[in-house]
């Protein structure tokens, strides 16, 4: 069986998650579900969407909820809405969040059958993130997975470019398993669900960049060192040119231990010259199947992006201009369902 999922990021143009882009307490049920499901070897591979979940958050819903109906039920139960998003989650500590906000999200997953995940912000102290966490459950959400921070490997990470709201410190991949994962995993001690771990893409089809190999290189070395915390881990995949290294994600699952998932759990088309053609919502699909074919049962693959509301379209797949869906919107969601099966979540 195929699980959908449709997950929750940052939309557009002001919220790129990349470098140079423009800019109740105690154990899940769904999450411990979720993970004996993707340890048993099924359903193959969540496929799903990526927004910025506190953005207009009426209109966000309902146009999800409408695109959602072009699925079955069934088809449904397996999908999981990345609803902190990306560099949105590094920048909104939890007062930026509602509890109107969060409920339209737990109204969304009660009314259609989809998951939630959930991204730390590694920006707010463990403690904190943990609060959160389980008040987003205390409120009914039901979380597939948790995502350990977004894309700590990008050089204004590194070089802890505070200027950006998102970077409060400056981060390497050391202090990442040796400080920052080991504190989080702490406060998040007794949730029963798979913990995703960054690792950084290839920069183009000759491979990766030193800095990400030396991010990957020790980030992989220690997946072994966080005692019986259930792993998976994440690589957002955009493709700004002609070429691009598929391959790349046949290399990372050959140094992961077995069983472990991949997380797509950003992927898209920075081209701005594809993006503007007609041909966009073709371009868009074929990237996301190309990705497909290489991914394994148990893995995730999110298309950018789920829903923005500025004056340029770009990449979102629910804009207001539309109403609802845009082209590549339509077009995404139809390859979606082309590959859908009916999965229990």
């Amino acid at each position: 069986m195929i699980a959908v999922g449709f997950a929750a990021l940052v939309s557009s143009p002001a919220c790129s998650t990349h470098e140079g882009g423009t800019a109740a307490p105690g154990a899940d049920a769904g999450a411990s579900n979720d993970a004996g499901v993707l340890d048993a070897g099924g359903p193959d591979v969540h496929l799903g969407f990526n927004a910025q979940g506190n953005v207009n958050v009426p209109e966000q819903v309902a146009y999800a909820q409408t695109m959602l109906q072009q699925l079955g039920p069934a088809q449904r139960a397996g999908m999981v809405i990345r609803a902190l998003g990306g560099t949105a989650s590094q920048r909104l500590p939890p007062s930026g969040w509602t509890d109107a906000d969060i409920m339209s999200w737990v109204s969304l997953q009660s009314s259609t059958g989809i998951g939630l995940s959930f991204t730390v912000d590694g920006n707010d102290p463990p403690a904190s993130q943990r609060a959160f966490y389980d008040h987003w459950v205390s409120l009914g959400a039901h979380f597939r997975f948790i995502e350990m921070m977004n894309e700590y490997y990008l050089p204004k990470y590194t070089r802890g470019d505070t200027s950006l709201p998102e970077v409060t410190k400056a981060v390497d991949a050391d202090d990442y398993v040796s400080t920052i994962l080991p504190s989080y995993f702490a406060a998040f001690s007794g949730v029963d669900s798979r913990f995703f771990v960054i690792l950084a893409p290839s920069k183009d089809a000759t491979g990766a960049s030193s800095s990400n190999d030396a991010w990957n290189d020790t980030v992989i070395g220690h997946l072994g060192s966080f005692g019986s915390v259930s792993l998976g881990v994440t690589i957002h995949l955009y493709k700004e040119s002609d070429t691009f290294d598929y391959d790349q994600v046949a290399r990372i699952a050959a140094r992961l231990p077995s069983g472990m998932p991949i997380a797509i759990t950003e992927s898209g088309i920075l081209d701005t010259d594809v993006m503007t053609s007609p041909g966009y919502g073709q371009a868009a699909t074929d990237h996301l199947s190309a990705i497909f074919a290489r991914l394994r049962p148990g893995d995730f693959l999110f298309d950018q992006v789920l829903y923005g509301k500025g004056v340029d379209v770009g990449p979102d797949d629910l804009h207001p201009t539309y109403g609802g869906v845009t082209p590549k919107g339509q077009a995404v969601v139809t390859y979606f369902k082309s590959v859908a099966q009916p999965s229990s979540p």
